[in-house]
């Protein structure tokens, strides 16, 4: 097996299911259609929620995104909890920064092709337009005018998912600690496990949760190197692993769709260290333009006249502070 292991970000989601479910919620007749033949009470079709929502991407709460790069010869693990968006947000910067530092990212985890790439992306687009997730970690295609399900060959390219390697040709699928006891390998469900992660949120134990998260990552990373026989790499102290990871800017403003004053300032400090002619100013002012407007159908987010007239301002303003 032939890879870069610098271009390798080992991910894991943990989730739990949306707070306050009850027969007012705006999703109960949506779960209920779901599990119409089954035929069941109103408490039990809550208690059913309780326990099964958090698997199904429309009725759960990111709750924790843990993951794992190696840089220098270490692996660098970030957990991150919190608000949903800025687990996102946080998670995305270091996919940039992947994708950044070696031209290319490739996705390991546990049935992360069928689970944590989806959900993701379907959680992505509760903030931002879903066809600004980056293609890198997605498993769509958005470069032509609809976007469609990206094609086996590109996305075995670019992800590893230990359970579909596991399984092979095989119909039997293996869990993760199946998997690693098999290698001798330590089980990764030590005192929790993915049915308690709604238990302990609501618990406000929280860091149990990234703890049981992390130890996923890790596992799959001991079991990617063990088949490769590829011996397991020192894992780095975590005070700095993110000074270096930051989304490039231009990307940040595409992504968030607001010219903020965080993007306008870095913006500015990288162009008063040039001399800018107004051939340049003009220039970068149409580069700002191209992906602060959205113009493009493939987006399905076009901006309207006014919008575009607005944004228009606000980049003409920028570029004349300069």
């Amino acid at each position: 097996m032939n890879i870069n292991l610098e271009q390798i970000l080992a991910w894991d989601i943990e989730t739990a299911p949306k707070e306050n479910f009850s027969e007012d919620h705006p999703l109960y007749d949506t779960w209920l259609n779901r599990n119409r033949k089954e035929d069941l009470s109103s408490e039990e079709l809550i208690e059913k929620f309780n326990k099964e929502g958090g698997l199904y991407a429309e009725y759960l709460n990111i709750v924790c995104i843990s993951c794992a790069f190696i840089h220098n010869g270490e692996i660098r693990i970030n957990s991150f909890t919190g608000e949903e968006k800025s687990i996102i947000d946080s998670f995305l910067n270091v996919a940039a920064f992947v994708k950044n530092k070696t031209g290319k990212v490739i996705s390991l985890g546990h049935n992360i092709a069928n689970y944590d790439i989806p959900t993701t992306r379907k959680v992505f687009s509760r903030y931002y337009p879903m066809f600004t997730y980056p293609d890198y970690i997605s498993d769509l295609n958005t470069s032509g005018v609809l976007p469609v399900a990206e094609k086996p060959w590109v996305l075995a390219d670019r992800m590893i998912d230990t359970l579909q390697l596991q399984k092979g040709a095989n119909y039997m699928f293996s869990s993760m600690a199946e998997t690693a006891i098999n290698l001798g390998l330590p089980s990764p469900k030590l005192d929790t496990n993915g049915s308690m992660v709604a238990e302990l949120v609501k618990n406000g134990e929280i860091k149990r949760v990234s703890d049981y998260c992390e130890n996923d990552v890790i596992t799959s990373i001991k079991i990617l190197f063990n088949w490769m026989g590829q011996d397991m790499l020192p894992i780095a102290t975590k005070t700095e692993e993110l000074k270096e990871v930051e989304i490039p800017l231009l990307e940040k403003l595409y992504q968030t769709n607001t010219f903020s004053a965080e993007i306008k300032k870095g913006l500015e400090k990288t162009l008063k260290k040039k001399k800018l002619s107004h051939k340049d100013k003009e220039a970068v002012k149409e580069i700002i333009y191209s992906v602060y407007v959205r113009t493009s159908f493939a987006t399905n987010d076009e901006d309207k006249k006014e919008i575009k007239e607005q944004k228009e301002k606000e980049v003409e303003a920028f570029i004349n502070s300069l």
